[in-house]
């Protein structure tokens, strides 16, 4: 698998291997990025985290499907900055997006401030749940929706297999104030996509 070789060899996506990756993620994430926000289901007006953009198709089709929302993006890699900045520029210039170059345990936004949050292939990245989960809760508004899509051969580098990992992830969102939680095989990837719902401190 081409995104696999790819993606197990790379330690960083910035330099020249983030600029390898990021055509790659254009083509093998952008079924997921879409199925993650059919799943979010924002409305008119909402206001939306993304943890990890990368090259920013995600971001493309959260503003094709939903009028007036708006975005805050968080990504650690300069690249994926600039690449995402690039192919979202009408909505940074007209004041509906703005990209962070942070990672999802120092979000530099204030508390109850989001309606939603999206996180395509890069909630494993967010290893030690500890940190990240209460962050991004944090943020969100209280019955803010949290979905997440990962691949699953990812999830077994990261744990072992899958179902640890998945239970894994179940008992940190739990423990940071999540609940609500569904965790099933995705349409993306031929199925083999891991989706994982959750709402924060619902009602």
């Amino acid at each position: 698998m081409e995104v696999l070789f790819y993606v197990t060899k790379i330690k960083s996506f910035d330099g020249i291997f983030g600029r390898i990756a990021a055509p790659i993620m254009v083509r093998k994430n952008r079924e997921a990025e879409i199925e993650a926000n059919e799943i979010l289901g924002a409305t008119q007006g909402a206001r939306l985290l993304v943890l990890g953009f990368g090259p920013g198709v995600g971001l493309q089709d959260l503003f094709r499907r939903t009028q007036n929302v708006k975005v805050v993006g968080l990504d650690p890699s300069q690249i994926m900055m600039e690449i995402a900045a690039k192919r979202n520029a009408c909505e940074i210039e007209a004041g509906r997006l703005r990209l962070i170059q942070a990672t999802a345990e120092t979000i530099s936004e204030p508390e109850d401030c989001f309606d939603g949050a999206v996180a395509v292939n890069t909630i494993q990245l967010c290893e030690p749940f500890e940190n990240s989960l209460p962050e991004i809760g944090r943020v969100l508004k209280p019955n803010a929706k949290l979905v997440t899509i990962t691949h699953d051969w990812a999830a077994a580098k990261h744990a072992g297999s899958p179902e640890i990992w998945k239970a894994r992830l179940d008992s940190a969102l739990v423990a940071a104030g999540f609940s609500a939680i569904d965790i099933f095989n995705g349409k993306s990837e031929k199925g083999k996509a891991i989706v994982v719902t959750a709402r924060w401190r619902a009602k």
